[in-house]
């Protein structure tokens, strides 16, 4: 296994074309009954952003890219990641999740897939990642405590 700073990588466009860098992706899903998300997202100089929306079956869903150009102190992690997916929750979002494949934003992915961290005003955070340890993902009971909390707001998996 590697670190998450070794595994962690994303495409990027540039003028070359596409790219693979240090980064992942984040993932905020709201209700439509819900605000639709802000497409605004700054999280500072560590890192650089490109974010797209999306409206169907029910859901809003707001993709980040994030770019790490420097990567935090491995025991501050956890407190920026808390921090990065609180900020879709303030903003209205059930739940915000960060993983690290492109493509795998869709909520099938709670069920088990590749998610890193997740967050949500009912659960807070869950993840079991250490920058300075093996990437390690959400085990399938943090996914259904996900699952549950999408589902007590009226959003459902399987319809998706």
């Amino acid at each position: 296994m590697m670190t998450p700073q070794e595994s962690m990588e994303i495409f990027w466009a540039t003028d070359e074309g596409r790219v693979e860098v240090e980064g992942f992706y984040i993932a905020a899903v709201w209700s439509v009954t819900d605000a639709s998300p802000g497409a605004e997202v700054d999280f500072g100089e560590w890192c650089e952003v490109r974010t797209s929306t999306s409206r169907d079956a029910g859901v809003h869903t707001l993709v980040v890219a994030v770019r790490v150009l420097v990567w935090p102190e491995p025991d501050a992690w956890q407190e920026r990641i808390r921090a990065l997916l609180e900020t879709f929750t303030d903003r209205g979002a059930v739940i915000a999740w960060l993983y690290g494949e492109e493509g795998d934003s869709s909520l099938e992915e709670l069920d088990g897939g590749n998610v890193i961290a997740a967050y949500s005003e009912e659960t807070g955070l869950l993840s079991n990642v250490h920058l300075d340890h093996d990437l390690e993902y959400l085990n399938d009971e943090q996914c259904l405590r996900l699952v549950g909390v999408l589902t007590a707001h009226g959003i459902d998996l399987l319809s998706e």
